[in-house]
C-alpha cells in the first residue's frame, strides 16, 4: 500500500528527485540538526568532493530555502560558489564570485574565492 498517491505529490525537478531518493547519509532532513542545518552543509561538502556537483547544489539550494538567515550562510555560499566553479556547464562563475565578495568582503572564504577566480583566468 503506497504511503502517498501520485495526486498528493507535486512534480519536482530531476536533481531534487535524486536528492530525495538518495540514501539517508546524503538526503536526510535536519530535524535533529539544530536551527542552522550543519548536516546539510556536510552532505553538500561530501557530494562536492565526490564530484556530484548537481546534487551538492540541490542540497545547498534546499539549505538556503530552509535556513535563509543561518549562521552558516557564508559557508553555504562558499560551497555554492565552489560547486558552480567545478561545474563546467555553469556560466557566470565570475558573477557569483563578485556577489560572494560583495556579501563577505573580509569573510573567511574570500581569499579562497579570489584564488579560485585567478586560477580560472
Amino acid at each position: 500500500m503506497p504511503l502517498v498517491s501520485d495526486d498528493d505529490v507535486a512534480p519536482i525537478e530531476p536533481i531534487t528527485a535524486r536528492v530525495a531518493l538518495a540514501p539517508p547519509s546524503v538526503a536526510s532532513d535536519d530535524r535533529g540538526d539544530g536551527e542552522s542545518g550543519p548536516a546539510a552543509l556536510e552532505r553538500a561538502r561530501h557530494l562536492l568532493a565526490t564530484g556530484e556537483t548537481a546534487l551538492s547544489l540541490a542540497v545547498l539550494r534546499d539549505h538556503a530555502r530552509r535556513f535563509p538567515r543561518s549562521d552558516l550562510a557564508e559557508e553555504r555560499d562558499y560551497l555554492t560558489f565552489r560547486a558552480r566553479a567545478c561545474d563546467s556547464t555553469c556560466v557566470g562563475v565570475e558573477r557569483e564570485a563578485d556577489r560572494f565578495l560583495q556579501r563577505y568582503p573580509g569573510g573567511i572564504y574570500s581569499s579562497q574565492v579570489r584564488s579560485m577566480c585567478s586560477a580560472r583566468e
